[in-house]
C-alpha cells in the first residue's frame, strides 16, 4: 500500500484493487 500526502490536505492510497481518495478528517 502506498499512501502519499498532497497538498490539499487529502491523501492518496494506492492499494492493488482499489485507489481511493479522500479528505482527512483529523
Amino acid at each position: 500500500t502506498n499512501i502519499k500526502l498532497v497538498s490539499d490536505g487529502s491523501m492518496i492510497i494506492d492499494a492493488p484493487v482499489v485507489n481511493v481518495r479522500y479528505k482527512d478528517g483529523r
